[in-house]
């Protein structure tokens, strides 16, 4: 088979998978779609507290799940909270589940700002690839998490929690990074909200319910800042600001970037980082009243 056959036969190949692969997501949206109500309705089932708080896993090592005696008020005011976490949260998730808290018996929703400005399912490859290998792998990747949702879907909608995330079991590991993750992650994919219109109308909706939201930003640690740019940085500061006055809402964020030592890796709060985020969210809450 000559060089050029080759290279045709690979591209038509890539060509195929491509097609294949957006078939695949198609019939996934479609499933999500039928499911989505399932998911914030499961998260919703025991929830009885006056406060909730709503993010990915970012949120899951930054808050905990339930007031405790060492911190037994989240906001610094005898509330008790309730933690929703879901891995790899998106923006019409979260969008659905402040959708489904106002439909509860709630007062106060901390909701996580980074999955409506940063792309959480946007996979960069590494670059020593080339061209028609980065495709590949991409698609790969695709397809194989595709087929895993897929299956997921096809169970009965009582077993359908592989999301739902519960109590990290690393929050005293040491601090790592894996470079393959870091590769994969960074540098962070920014956009602006992708739907405006509707979280404009569920922030007025929740006041008009006497409901406040509150949008929450966990730190990063100090190490992905060099891999970030100054520049990244500064778009996600303003991002963050951005969205807190577009949708005139609060925002509790501290500093963007701490200290290495308070995290277990790239992004995910240890114990000591935990104490100090909520710590410093209830001293705010405070200040406020």
């Amino acid at each position: 088979m000559s060089a050029g056959h080759a290279e045709t036969m690979s591209a038509t190949q890539a060509a195929s998978v491509w097609l294949m692969s957006f078939l695949m997501a198609a019939g996934i949206a479609l499933a999500l779609s039928w499911h989505a109500p399932v998911l914030e309705e499961r998260m919703f089932e025991d929830v009885d507290t006056p406060v909730i708080v709503i993010g990915s896993s970012l949120t899951l090592h930054a808050v905990s799940p339930f007031a405790t005696g060492q911190q037994p008020s989240l906001l610094g005011d005898g509330r008790a909270h309730t933690r929703l976490a879901v891995m790899s949260l998106t923006e019409r998730e979260s969008l659905g589940l402040l959708r489904q808290a106002l439909a509860s018996d709630v007062e106060t929703v901390l909701v996580e700002a980074n999955p409506f400005i940063i792309d959480v399912h946007h996979v960069h490859q590494a670059k020593q690839h080339s061209f028609l290998e980065a495709i590949g792998l991409a698609v790969l990747a695709f397809s194989q998490s595709v087929w895993a949702g897929a299956m997921e879907m096809a169970r009965e909608p009582t077993d359908w929690n592989w999301r739902i995330a519960v109590e990290p079991g690393n929050l005293d590991d040491d601090f790592t990074l894996v470079p393959h993750i870091l590769e994969a992650v960074f540098p962070l994919t920014l956009h602006p909200p992708s739907h405006p219109r509707e979280m404009r109308a569920i922030a007025k909706e929740a006041r008009r319910r006497g409901i406040e939201i509150i949008l929450v930003a966990p730190p990063r640690p100090e190490a992905t800042l060099d891999i970030l740019g100054p520049e990244t940085a500064g778009e996600l500061a303003m991002r963050l600001t951005g969205l807190a006055a577009e949708l005139d809402l609060p925002l509790f964020h501290t500093a963007l970037f701490w200290p290495d030592d308070f995290f277990v890796d790239q992004g995910h709060l240890n114990s000591r980082g935990r104490h100090r985020f909520m710590s410093e969210l209830a001293a705010w809450s405070k200040q406020r009243l």
